[in-house]
């Protein structure tokens, strides 16, 4: 896996918390295109766990019904990886209380779709989830960085592609790409018709630019405050991965390194 050789290339393999991914044809599956989600086989997250690298799937669907819950694919997965260093990655309380219920052994984030963007909100929703998710411009709020309670639970974008260009767009983003995965579904399970381009196509008016760049953001400086998870997302925009700040004097020197890499597309 390109992105485990980057980590290793740099020797902060131990900073690699989880790979972010997709379950093969979930109807959970949220966030981005059906036909565009990223997802490894179960030898690959194996692998991934033997090194001590969790699996976070992306079961981030805003618009999932119970019936939903109950796909016996979607099911057979996440019991077969049930264990605390993998996670589920949740964007609606539906999801996230049947994760709690069904397999409480893993990590549960709640997505930064949930749009925590307030210290209030931000500290209560870490109550309820073992890492919560927010927006990167949230970054930028020292004020509101300031007043989070346990920043050790506080996930924040390490880079971001989409998320500062889509503004208000993101609702409408990820309830229609949450349809493609429901509208699958049914085709599978019922034989209703299914066309992909009804769901995404790069000229739909919320779609991002194609050729969005990177953003990159200062770790260091929110390290500091007690932050240690940062989502790092790759231009492509279907790979990312978690990333433990341990060390904010030398561990992590190699960021600034990976920048070359990453902007010029090569890693995948």
């Amino acid at each position: 896996m390109e992105i485990v050789k980057l980590f290793e290339k740099y020797d902060a393999l131990s900073e690699l918390k989880h790979v972010f991914g997709f379950l093969f044809e979930s109807p959970l599956n949220g966030g981005r295109p059906r036909g565009l989600c990223k997802t490894y086989s179960m030898d690959v997250i194996d692998e991934l766990n033997a090194r001590g690298i969790g699996y976070s799937f992306t079961l981030s669907n805003t618009t999932v019904a119970e019936e939903h819950l109950e796909d016996a694919h979607t099911n057979r997965i996440l019991e077969r990886f049930e264990h605390p260093l993998n996670g589920v990655i949740v964007a609606h309380d539906r999801v996230a209380e049947y994760i709690r219920a069904s397999y409480p052994n893993y990590l549960l984030r709640a997505s930064c779709i949930y749009d925590f963007v307030e210290a209030d909100d931000i500290n209560r929703a870490c109550e309820s989830f073992d890492e919560v998710a927010v927006f990167p411009e949230v970054n930028e709020k020292f004020e509101t960085l300031r007043a989070i309670d346990k920043p050790e639970k506080v996930v924040l974008f390490g880079t971001s592609v989409c998320l500062n260009l889509c503004g208000k767009k993101r609702a409408k983003h990820y309830y229609i790409l949450g349809q493609d995965h429901i509208a699958y579904y049914n085709h599978i399970n019922y034989g209703i018709s299914y066309k992909e381009r009804d769901y995404y196509n790069p000229k739909m008016e919320w779609c991002l630019a194609e050729k969005s760049k990177p953003k990159f953001h200062d770790i260091e400086r929110l390290a500091a405050m007690g932050f240690t998870t940062f989502k790092i997302t790759q231009p492509d925009l279907f790979e990312s991965v978690y990333f433990k700040h341990e060390d904010v004097g030398g561990n992590v020197k190699w960021h600034a390194h990976r920048l070359n890499p990453l902007r010029t597309g090569r890693v995948r």
